[in-house]
């Protein structure tokens, strides 16, 4: 991400606390040569945006490279991943769930829930699960709702495994009983 400052040009203002890396000025007139015509709103709500990511990433720790973002080096790709990281490094869960929906109680994830705010959560299998697919989840005010489901025969299933008779490789139960699996749950409100 470029700087707007001296090494990139005089029609600049470094003083709005709200692009602290430099923004782009009107010129006077059409035909002068003293600012960036009409495109200086244009480019400042670019700037102002790729920035605004930038800090909420960063804040004060890192500072732009400079130079204009590549395949290689993208300071805002640096900013958006780290954005991610941080919404899921603290909300790791391991649960157990069963059937076609389990709901996890708010408190159990230490979440005062509201329906105004967002929120993610990605739940993958803990183990040998090759036949599932994306769990689904949902919000809702009693909980998160996760629905397994799984790929049999070219089918997509819901559920999470059924028992079979007997002590086997998927536990004990009647036939058609869901069995219980542990799945890993990343779970944030998302700002």
């Amino acid at each position: 991400m470029l700087k707007i400052d001296a090494n990139y040009t005089d029609y600049r203002d470094d003083t709005d606390p709200d692009y602290p890396f430099g923004k782009a000025i009107p010129a006077s007139t059409t035909d002068s040569t003293d600012g960036t015509p009409w495109l200086d709103k244009m480019f400042n709500d670019l700037h102002g945006a790729r920035t605004a990511i930038f800090k909420k990433a960063f804040g004060n720790t890192r500072q732009p490279l400079n130079i204009p973002d590549n395949i290689e080096n993208s300071d805002t790709l640096d900013a958006i991943l780290k954005l991610i990281q941080d919404a899921f490094s603290l909300r790791l869960f391991s649960v157990e769930i069963s059937g076609t929906e389990t709901v996890v109680n708010w408190e159990t994830l230490g979440v005062s829930y509201d329906p105004e705010k967002r929120y993610a959560a990605i739940a993958t299998p803990l183990g040998n699960y090759e036949e599932f697919l994306p769990f689904g989840t949902e919000c809702k005010n009693d909980g998160l709702h996760i629905y397994p489901r799984r790929l049999i025969n070219g089918k997509i299933v819901p559920g999470t495994r059924h028992k079979k008779w007997g002590t086997r490789k998927w536990g004990i139960g009647k036939w058609n009983d869901y069995d219980t699996m542990r799945v890993n749950l990343q779970f944030q409100e998302i700002l």
